[in-house]
């Protein structure tokens, strides 16, 4: 519940007239192309750029420092001074296959070092079990199969281009546990990772993983954009259509890398 009251309030805050809300909601807007009944489908918020005003807001309602600490929503420093976790940040509820919101995960709207900061274990979330967008997923995932990629951000886009069954992994390399999630909902996942190197690693780690839990898959190989979300910004839902019906079978992506590296 804590969960839910916070991620209100984050939404509630992107919706606000703060000169810093508008920078947040045209993030999603402008930056990112997302209509607004997508961001309120996914609960998208802003973290506001101060000190304290969510643990205010939190206290009000009711919640302890205990509890907010325990949750990962406020922090306590070496003088003993609590603050809020995530600050300037849009922001990603995490919610589970039952609907339950059980974390965040925030990107910063500034230079910040930590580009994405993610909730870590809590009494509620489990990091290796769960899945971003699953909830919204499975309902199609039967009929289309599951197209998984790394970041929260590619799986709301690709919802937002018509591709309802996008999930993405939880910013960690995937678990024995959250193939196992996977299996439960489609017998068929796409793998669309980010198009670099660190991309092509965690896809090769991510075959071997599925596929020790029996689960049917697919590649799926694209050029000129460095991630999904890029590409459907940059050519569109029926140029991602092709993508899909030209699906790799591990094999085939295997060699395809093979080939990158060697004269065969």
């Amino acid at each position: 519940q804590m969960n839910v009251d916070a991620a209100k309030f984050f939404n509630s805050c992107l919706f606000s007239d703060n000169p810093d809300a508008k920078n947040a909601l045209s993030y999603f807007v402008n930056d990112r192309k997302l209509s607004v009944s997508t961001i309120k489908h996914f609960g998208l918020g802003y973290a506001p750029n101060s000190f304290d005003v969510f643990l205010k807001h939190m206290l009000a309602k009711g919640y302890t420092h205990d509890e907010l600490v325990a949750g990962y929503l406020c922090s306590k420093s070496d003088r003993g001074h609590y603050f809020d976790s995530f600050r300037n940040r849009v922001m990603f509820p995490i919610i589970d296959v039952r609907g339950n919101v059980i974390a965040f995960s925030g990107r910063a709207l500034d230079d910040s070092p930590a580009k994405y900061m993610n909730s870590p274990e809590t009494p509620v979330f489990h990091k290796g079990s769960n899945i971003f967008s699953l909830n919204i997923a499975k309902q199609y995932s039967a009929k289309d199969g599951l197209i998984l990629v790394e970041g929260n951000m590619d799986a709301v886009s690709l919802y937002s281009f018509g591709f309802p069954n996008a999930v993405a992994g939880l910013g960690t390399a995937l678990t024995d546990q959250q193939a196992q999630l996977l299996k439960r909902y489609s017998p068929l996942v796409y793998i669309c990772y980010d198009n670099d190197e660190a991309g092509t690693k965690a896809a090769e780690k991510a075959i071997d993983i599925l596929s020790a839990a029996g689960i049917k898959l697919k590649v799926l190989s694209y050029k000129d954009a460095k991630d999904p979300d890029e590409y459907l910004r940059k050519k569109g839902a029926e140029s991602f259509k092709k993508v899909i019906s030209s699906a790799l079978s591990v094999t085939e992506y295997k060699i395809l890398n093979i080939r990158k590296k060697y004269n065969l």
